[in-house]
This record gives structure tokens, sequence and C-alpha cells, in this order.
């Protein structure tokens, strides 16, 4: 089936849409799920650092919406099955290995990221609003979500340094 190739420019602007427009769903929606995890955590970490991640994945589904609007169909089946067999043995690899022979600096990572977040959304508008006690209600309230987000890393990094220990200790 041919595809309009205006409304495949216009789909590739969306990470994952011109994937799924072409017919390559799976791909599509590994790719949107990708960006949109990531954009998620861009926006409740205030690490902003990471942020550099969005436009790769952007410019990755942009350009592999074009290459995919240039081949047949059974070319592109063959790519989503290539795409989806690397994906399958990437998250089947053996995490647990990789978390015990890195659990002290995976954890360091993820306390400190805990830290930076929970100080960042709590600490310091407390700071900047002593004495406004309904400005501090509101802040506390609109940054719930990363509050949580700060606990969860929190109590992450804490477990891949006491859970994940190697067979030495």
């Amino acid at each position: 089936m041919n595809r309009n190739n205006f409304f495949t420019f216009l789909l590739g602007l969306i990470p994952g849409a011109g994937q799924m427009y072409l017919g390559s769903m799976k791909k599509g929606i590994c790719i949107m799920t990708g960006f949109g995890i990531v954009w998620t955590i861009c926006n409740l970490l205030p690490i902003y650092l990471i942020n550099f991640i969005l436009p790769v994945i952007w410019f990755y589904a942009f350009f592999d919406t074009l290459i995919l609007g240039r081949l047949n169909e059974d070319e592109r089946r063959l790519d989503e099955e290539e795409f989806l067999h690397k994906l399958k043995s990437f998250l089947n690899q053996d995490w647990h290995t990789f978390f015990t022979k890195h659990r002290i600096v995976l954890g360091t990572v993820v306390i400190l990221l805990g830290v930076y977040t929970l100080f960042d959304r709590l600490v310091l508008p407390i700071l900047y609003r002593f004495g406004d006690y309904l400005g501090w209600f509101h802040s506390f309230f609109y940054n719930i979500p990363s509050l949580i987000l700060g606990i969860l890393l929190l109590i992450a990094g804490f477990y891949l340094i006491m859970h994940f220990k190697s067979n030495e200790e």
C-alpha cells in the first residue's frame, strides 16, 4: 500500500507516529513510549542535563520514518522484526548481574538524584517562601509528583546498594 509522502513527513515529526502510519505499529509504540517516558522523567526531575536524550529520540524517529517510507511492505516488516529482536535481546540481559556488579555506583547516583530532587522541589521553595504559608502550601502540593519520585529514587538507591551484594562480600 502506497502512503502519502506529505502525511509520512508530517507524522514523522511525532516520534513513533510515522512508524505507525507506515504499518510498523509495535516499533512506533516502542518509540512513542520511550519518548514519553524520557519526557516525563525530564519534567519530573530537576536534572536538565538528561534533556539531550529527547532530541536524539526525536531525530531517530524522524529519520527512521523517512527511511521506512522508501521501503516496501516486506522490507518494513523485516525492519520492525529486527528492531523488536534487538529490543528484546537488550531487555533480556542478565540485569541481576549488571546491578550486582555496579550496585554501589548506581545506588549512589540514584540516592544523589533523590536528594537533589527533594532539595530542589521541597527545601528550596520553603526557603524562598519562608513565612508565606499559603505559598508553601501551594508549592508542596504542586510538587507532590516530584516529591514522590524523589522518595522512590532514594528507596531504589538504598535497595540497589543493600540488595544486590556481590559474591565477594
